[in-house]
């Protein structure tokens, strides 16, 4: 495989499910032709970062859809709590549904899952003798770790990587792994599966929903975090492809509204740096 061969390729693998674009146009487009236009990858690591890129992709798929089956099972629910009869003695039945806590667990696994592949994106952009990370491990310290660890030419944006990407997401990282641990793994501190009920009392119009906290519903949490999961991958992409771009490109974010599919990562070429680095490297 070359280079021109990955553009057409990443596009008939790939069908994002979100119908909005938001997984293809915001990351795999957006990021598969600033390494194939802007960057100095040879085939080989274009080949390798292409699949790794892929695989990401096909991660996300798996998040907007057990986070899309939640919503639509959750109003099925409410649905039919709107329609019941009121009981004549008064009794308020109160369903647990499997469902809703079983695809809330998957959706939780399947961001964790998704971590452990976007680690892998770095490995043909700095060399497998430079990084070799096998898991997203210690909610993120494990890839800042491994960031400090590169050779001297990357240090500066090393540093950047960590401040602006890792330490930034840290907060809604930690809050999202703590939670697939205590649900997956029942460690101490469990959601309880009587969160995931949707009911209306005897005599009442409002329909009760799983809630996350008081103020917080688990659907309204998922819909946060999952625009934290699309934010967290774009940029992380984005900066570590900016370790191999040519001097005469550039990426910057702009601001973008959520719920988009453009990208706010913005790939610009410099002619006057063009033309000069043109005219040095071919003597």
């Amino acid at each position: 495989m070359n280079k021109s061969s990955i553009k057409g390729r990443l596009e008939r693998l790939f069908e994002d499910p979100t119908g909005k674009g938001w997984i293809n146009n915001r990351i795999g487009n957006t990021m598969s032709f600033a390494a194939y236009d802007a960057t100095d990858l040879n085939n080989q690591e274009m080949t390798e970062f292409s699949q790794i890129l892929l695989l990401c992709l096909k991660k996300l798929a798996g998040v907007w859809n057990h986070f899309d089956r939640y919503c639509r099972l959750e109003d099925n629910l409410i649905e039919r709590e709107k329609n019941k009869e009121i009981d004549n003695i008064n009794i308020s039945d109160k369903i647990f549904s499997d469902d809703l806590f079983l695809e809330f667990d998957e959706f939780l696994v399947q961001i964790k899952s998704s971590l452990d592949y976007l680690v892998k994106i770095p490995k043909p952009i700095v060399g497998k003798n430079h990084w070799n990370l096998r898991t997203f491990g210690d909610k993120g310290e494990k890839v800042s770790k491994e960031l400090r660890n590169l050779t001297k030419e990357f240090k500066e944006l090393a540093e950047i990587i960590i401040e602006k990407v890792i330490n930034k997401n840290q907060p809604w990282l930690n809050r999202v792994i703590e939670a697939r641990d205590k649900l997956n793994h029942y460690f101490e501190g469990c959601i309880s599966f009587e969160r995931f009920s949707v009911y209306k009392p005897n005599e009442s119009e409002v329909v009760y929903v799983p809630a996350w906290s008081r103020k917080q519903s688990i659907r309204d949490f998922m819909k946060i975090v999952w625009w934290h999961l699309i934010f967290f991958v774009e940029d992380f992409i984005a900066f570590f492809l900016t370790f191999r771009m040519y001097p005469y490109y550039s990426f910057s974010r702009v601001s973008a509204k959520i719920e988009t599919d453009e990208s706010p990562w913005k790939l610009k070429k410099d002619i006057n740096l063009f033309i000069q680095w043109v005219t040095q490297n071919h003597k």
